[in-house]
């Protein structure tokens, strides 16, 4: 679980070094290296939560904690099973594969690769509560984001009712990383308490494995 945040921090530290070059500078013409701030702070926090949903699927398979309810929906090929020496590893691959199909930038998103892993059932409340911001608040504005993120890569940051670039400062920038960061920070405190509840003993593990 530590790596999975390990690296968000690593991407996070930087992006956010872009904006001494910014600042250095100082010029219109650079407000593209914003944009590249913004689309990196979205492909970090995906990238985080894709992480921590393979090793979460991994400890559940391997029996190391209690399956969520939606684990029960996650339909594993049974050619994964026809080598036990292999299994662990067949099972990896097939989850980064299944999960490369998929992007976590969006509340509904998130919490439905969440399910998978996390328990618990109110997860944006949860999640809201711990930033000490209302659950509408925090979803609406990682929609906002997830959506400006779209039109920088898509439109390049044009508007479709303006043929001129939407402005973008650097304090709306730092904004954004300041909220990403701490939306990741809080739900991998929350994961890992989750996990700790979670852990099967050995004795359940034996069990399991009957």
């Amino acid at each position: 679980m530590n790596s999975a945040l390990k690296q968000f921090n690593f991407l996070i530290r930087d992006t956010r070094q872009i904006s001494n070059v910014y600042q250095h500078f100082n010029l219109p013409s650079l407000d593209d290296l914003l944009r590249w701030q913004w689309t990196q702070t979205v492909s970090a926090l995906d990238k985080y939560i894709h992480d921590v949903i393979k090793l979460g699927l991994i400890k559940t398979y391997n029996k190391q904690i209690i399956p969520t309810k939606s684990f029960s929906n996650f339909l594993i090929p049974i050619s994964i099973l026809d080598d036990p020496l292999l299994t662990s590893n067949a099972f990896e691959q097939f989850v980064i594969q299944k999960l490369s199909y998929n992007s976590y930038q969006t509340p509904e998103k998130i919490n439905e690769g969440l399910s998978l892993i996390w328990s618990e059932e109110h997860k944006w409340q949860t999640i809201a509560e711990s930033m000490g911001r209302d659950r509408k608040f925090i979803t609406n504005k990682l929609n906002l984001i997830a959506q400006r993120r779209n039109q920088i890569v898509h439109q390049g940051d044009y508007p479709s009712y303006n043929l001129e670039k939407e402005s973008l400062t650097l304090l709306e920038v730092n904004d954004v990383i300041n909220f990403i960061e701490q939306l990741v920070n809080i739900i991998h405190i929350n994961l890992q308490n989750d996990f700790a509840v979670r852990v099967l003993n050995q004795h359940q593990q034996n069990l399991a494995m009957v």
